[in-house]
């Protein structure tokens, strides 16, 4: 299916589906309202050190640690077999969530993050026109791009 979309349709297609489900499981997060476990604190960090670390180099290395290496470990492990691209995309999303262990909500939001991640990444591999890391490494940026504006811009 993903061979029928233009490859800018593809592209807004995953940046629009990230977006969408990022705020739709940020606002869950709200109403449950779920303590976090304050393990990390950008309150004292310099906005351009915050827009560095969050928008370049945490998407940068998430993309090639998470993405890139776990899916294309377990594909090259598992060959052909049916249920590759379905555990590479489960070991990749779980273990991007448990690298995100700010709160139980940011865990299981990250988690869910990661499986969407993993899945337009496994599409995108499929694709000839398309680099499955710059896809998500991009949509990523985007994604952490939105949230440093809205909590560290205009601190909402």
């Amino acid at each position: 299916m993903s061979q029928r979309l233009s490859k800018s349709t593809f592209i807004i297609v995953c940046v629009s589906t990230n977006i969408l489900l990022s705020f739709g499981l940020s606002y869950l997060a709200e109403l449950f309202n779920v303590n976090s476990f304050g393990l990390v604190s950008f309150d004292k960090w310099p906005p351009l050190g915050i827009f560095i670390v969050s928008v370049i180099i945490a998407p940068l290395f998430e993309t090639l640690i998470y993405q890139y290496s776990v899916i294309e470990g377990a594909l090259f492990i598992l060959k052909k077999r049916n249920y590759a691209n379905v555990l590479a995309i489960l070991l990749s999303g779980l273990l991007f969530g448990v690298s995100h262990p700010y709160s139980i909500s940011y865990l299981a939001i990250a988690t869910i993050m990661g499986w969407s991640f993993a899945i337009f990444y496994v599409v995108a591999k499929s694709r000839k026109d398309i680099s499955p890391f710059l896809l998500i490494l991009v949509v990523h940026m985007v994604l952490n791009t939105i949230a440093f504006v809205i909590n560290d811009v205009l601190k909402l």
